[in-house]
């Protein structure tokens, strides 16, 4: 948190809840390829989707109990002609928390068209951000015009929260950037 012993939130001014980013690298592409995971706890095993188990509290970021402990991470097995990848954007290299990062997973069938599109966005608030509205995309061809499409739709669903390291239009602008090369790159 970038307050510390301040009450001052430089995230998000005069806020009743904290909603400190989720720097996390992990999160999103695990979020992205259905990952689930395993809690044990005082009432059981049970599983829950990675997503899940974050808060929209920045200062409570897990929804775990006090008992509970994770235990591994499950993730379900990749189709043959799956791409996948994860970009961020920090901009020193002394303190790589991402100020962007987006997880983008895309199936494709036996004639490249795509058959399954899953992006996950990070470092927004608290919790990650799937995409929606990406099924308008299958059976498509990965194109740079696609890459265009797709990513307008990214920066239409995605609010950056003010921040002292970036400008949250700028940060919106890198996003699109970041989704429309890696989904160009697979054309």
């Amino acid at each position: 948190c970038l307050k510390t012993f301040d009450e001052l939130c430089h995230v998000v001014p005069g806020g009743r809840r904290c909603v400190a980013a989720l720097s996390g690298d992990t999160v999103p592409p695990l979020a992205a390829l259905g990952a689930e995971v395993e809690i044990v706890g005082l009432q059981g095993t049970r599983r829950e989707p990675v997503a899940g188990i974050r808060s929209k509290d920045g200062a409570h970021p897990l929804t775990l109990g006090p008992s509970d402990i994770v235990v591994a991470i499950h993730i379900p097995g990749s189709p043959e002609r799956r791409l996948a990848a994860y970009e961020k954007w920090a901009p020193r290299k002394s303190v790589d928390f991402p100020q962007v990062s987006v997880a983008i997973v895309c199936d494709r069938d036996s004639a490249d068209r795509i058959s399954h599109l899953e992006i996950v966005v990070g470092a927004l608030g608290p919790r990650p951000k799937s995409i929606r509205k990406l099924d308008q995309f299958m059976g498509d061809p990965i194109t740079d015009s696609l890459a265009e499409a797709v990513s307008a739709q990214v920066v239409k669903q995605v609010q950056h929260l003010p921040n002292v390291l970036g400008e949250p239009t700028y940060r919106q602008r890198v996003l699109g950037v970041l989704v429309k090369r890696r989904l160009a790159s697979w054309g």
